[in-house]
C-alpha cells in the first residue's frame, strides 16, 4: 500500500515537473519576444540597460511564477472533490532534497538580483556624487557637460555653467558626450524623468542630486515631472533636442549672442 502510494505521488510529481518545464520555456521565450516588441529603443546606454534588465527579470520571473501556478492548476485539477471531504488527507512527509533546493534556489535568484542591480549601479553613479569624482559606484569620467535642471511649478529649467551659465527651457545636448545632470527643485518635490534617456531622478528643495546618461540618437525627446506636485503637474514637460556637436556649438553662442549684444549696448 505504502509502495503503491508513492509510485502515484512520484507519477504526480514528474507530470507536473515536466509540465512547469514545458510552460516555462514557452513562456520565457515568448516573454522575451514580448518584451522586445513592447519596450522602445533606448536613445543612450543606460536606457539600453534598463531595457535589458526588464528582459532578463522578466525571463527570470516566469519559470518562478509558472512553478507555483503549474502545481496549483494541477492539485485543483487532479485532486479536487465534490462537496464536503468525508476524510483527512495523507499524512505529508518532510523531503530532505525539497528542503534543501527550496531555500537554496531563492537565495541563488536574490544573490543574483542584487549583483545584478549593484553592477547597474556603476553606469550611473551615486546621487549624491558628481561623476567626474567618482564615488562610491561611479568611476572618474572625462568631460563631461554639466546641466543645471531647477523644477518648480511647473517648468523645468536648465543652466549650463560651462557655456556661460545661460538659462533656458529647451534642454539641448550633443549626441555621444556624456550629461551630468545637477538637480534640484525651488518649491516642491518634483522628478526629473527622460525616459528615453533612462534618467529618472528626484528634485528635493535644498538639495542637489547627481544622475547622468550619454544620449545616443538624434532627435527630439521630452522631459517630464513624474512625481505629482500640484494642480498643472501633468503640463510640466519641456522639448529635449540632441543635436550634432557643432550643432550644439552654434546652438550655445545664439543663446549668449543676446546677452552679449544687450551688454554692449547699455
Amino acid at each position: 500500500m505504502v509502495k503503491a502510494e508513492s509510485f502515484r505521488s512520484q507519477h504526480h510529481l514528474r507530470f507536473v515537473m515536466v509540465a512547469w518545464a514545458v510552460a516555462s520555456v514557452i513562456g520565457v521565450a515568448l516573454s522575451v519576444m514580448i518584451m522586445k516588441a513592447v519596450l522602445r529603443p533606448a536613445a543612450s546606454p543606460q536606457m539600453a540597460d534598463q531595457n535589458l534588465t526588464i528582459v532578463v527579470f522578466t525571463a527570470v520571473a516566469v519559470p518562478v511564477a509558472f512553478f507555483v501556478l503549474t502545481f496549483v492548476g494541477y492539485s485543483v485539477w487532479r485532486f479536487r472533490t465534490k462537496g464536503m471531504p468525508t476524510e483527512d488527507g495523507p499524512p505529508i512527509r518532510g523531503n530532505r532534497l525539497a528542503f534543501v533546493l527550496w531555500p537554496s534556489v531563492s537565495a541563488a535568484l536574490c544573490v543574483f538580483l542584487l549583483v545584478w542591480g549593484l553592477y547597474g549601479m556603476t553606469k550611473v553613479g551615486t546621487f549624491g556624487t558628481p561623476v567626474g569624482q567618482g564615488g562610491m559606484f561611479g568611476g572618474t569620467r572625462s568631460d563631461p557637460l554639466v546641466v543645471e535642471v531647477t523644477g518648480q511649478q511647473w517648468l523645468w529649467t536648465f543652466t549650463y555653467p560651462s557655456e556661460g551659465g545661460f538659462e533656458t527651457t529647451k534642454l539641448v545636448l550633443p549626441v555621444d558626450r556624456q550629461v551630468e545632470f545637477k538637480v534640484t527643485s525651488l518649491d516642491v518635490v518634483h522628478s526629473f524623468w527622460i525616459r528615453a534617456f533612462g534618467v529618472k531622478i528626484d528634485a528635493v528643495p535644498g538639495q542637489v542630486l547627481y544622475t547622468n546618461t550619454t544620449p545616443t540618437q538624434l532627435g527630439t525627446f521630452t522631459a517630464r515631472c513624474v512625481e505629482l506636485c500640484g494642480l498643472y503637474h501633468a503640463y510640466m514637460q519641456n522639448q529635449v533636442d540632441v543635436v550634432t556637436a557643432a550643432s550644439f556649438a552654434a546652438w550655445v553662442q545664439s543663446q549668449a549672442a543676446p546677452v552679449h549684444a544687450t551688454a554692449v549696448g547699455t
